[in-house]
């Protein structure tokens, strides 16, 4: 497994993912199917800002995932996390390996101690929720349909 920086030629493969129907039940914001003209739109914005980091996660040089560290806050370095792994490589702690080496760049780029990331989760998806405790988030808030977990450094 590894991470890359996502390029606009990910740009179909990210569209793929965004828009399937699992990944669409399980967001908070994003709860329609999204178009092509304006996934391009908003993935050039993203790739022009340091606000926001979009990886690629790779198995064997394969993409299988993405996952963004998208900057809230304006007092500390706070990322919301925003992590998908197609199905079919699901299981195999790609997701894990994956966030750790997200993290740790991160750490590379903002001093650790002032550095928060954050995950909201819905309820209902318990692998997600098992992943951020393996990470050691804790949980931060909670309401009927979403928890936000919370990690420091």
């Amino acid at each position: 497994m590894e991470i890359r920086e996502a390029v606009f030629d990910d740009w179909e493969k990210l569209l793929e993912w965004v828009n399937s129907p699992e990944s669409l039940s399980n967001k908070k914001l994003t709860v329609q199917t999204i178009l092509e003209s304006d996934h391009k739109r908003w993935l050039e914005s993203v790739l022009g800002t340091d606000n926001i980091h979009l990886f690629m996660i790779l198995d064997q040089d394969q993409p299988v995932g993405q996952m963004r560290f998208q900057e809230q806050g304006q007092q500390s370095a706070s990322f919301v996390i925003d992590i998908y792994i197609e199905q079919v490589f699901r299981g195999r702690d790609l997701a894990f390996k994956a966030l750790t080496a997200g993290m740790q760049r991160l750490r590379k780029l903002h001093a650790p101690s002032a550095l928060i990331f954050v995950a909201v989760v819905k309820t209902t998806n318990t692998a997600s929720l098992s992943l951020f405790r393996k990470l050691d988030f804790i949980l931060d808030k909670e309401d009927a349909d979403f928890s936000t977990l919370k990690t420091y450094g």
